[in-house]
């Protein structure tokens, strides 16, 4: 299932055949767009496990991979595996352009352009559910218990691109400034580029790990931590992780 939650979306022929929703906002639900939108899409998860054991909710630029160490059957892997909360968190990846890389081709694999990234505590977010859930966030499910798997990467390729990210920020710029304020479009869009600036200095000053579950197993100790003790999550980079070759293979 496809949802779109812009008018302006364009539908690519790789979609031909999904379900598609588009959502229609009025002028007054514009200003609520984040709690509309997730309210809608918690109700899809809920019908759909009525049906499904697992649903899978990612946006269009997120990937999930099984470490292939542990397996190359993700529906397997979850079937085996014990489950405690409502949902499955696999480890949040940022990957990460750099100055040298060529344009982002859309007919190659993924992982063979870019091989590099950080950790990412916002994406480790409860996207695999397998039970009915309530008050959520795509990055924060309230009041109910939900873990982060080290064996399972979720590849985000928001900044996998310079031309890309800055097109997507200029598109989002001016949906806010259409639909909500020029001033608070102005501030989104500036936020972003800083928080850019400081992810790439913090990742560029790191020391290189190979992504691993045994490399990543500290941090994700840590990120649970925080979230438990403040119920928050933090946007900053962590580390320098390098894909190895196996899982290039798969994505």
């Amino acid at each position: 299932m496809l949802i779109l939650d812009g008018q302006s979306d364009e539908l690519d022929e790789a979609v031909r055949g999904c379900s598609v929703i588009r959502l229609s906002l009025s002028a007054d639900q514009r200003s609520d767009f984040d709690r509309f939108r997730m309210l809608f899409i918690n109700r899809q998860i809920n019908a759909l496990l009525r049906v499904y054991k697992y649903v899978v909710h990612t946006d269009a630029d997120e990937m999930i991979v099984l470490h292939p160490d542990r397996g190359d059957d993700l529906v397997a892997y979850l079937d085996a595996r014990a489950h405690t909360g409502i949902a499955l968190s696999p480890v949040g990846v940022e990957l990460l352009f750099s100055d040298d890389d060529p344009p982002l081709d859309p007919d190659l694999p993924l992982l063979r352009q870019r091989q590099f990234g950080f950790l990412s505590e916002a994406y480790c977010k409860p996207c695999i559910i397998h039970r009915e859930i309530g008050r959520g966030h795509m990055h924060m499910i309230r009041n109910d218990k939900w873990t982060i798997d080290k064996n399972l990467f979720l590849f985000h390729g928001k900044y996998a691109d310079q031309e890309i990210f800055n097109s997507r920020l200029e598109d989002r710029h001016n949906t806010k400034e259409a639909h909500i304020s020029k001033r608070h479009a102005a501030w989104d869009r500036n936020v972003a580029r800083r928080w850019l600036n400081r992810a790439t200095r913090r990742f560029m000053a790191a020391q290189e790990e190979p992504l691993t579950p045994e490399a990543v197993a500290p941090r994700i100790a840590e990120f649970e931590r925080s979230r438990s003790e403040t119920g928050k999550f933090s946007f900053e980079a962590v580390g320098r992780f390098r894909v190895p070759d196996e899982m290039r293979e798969l994505l």
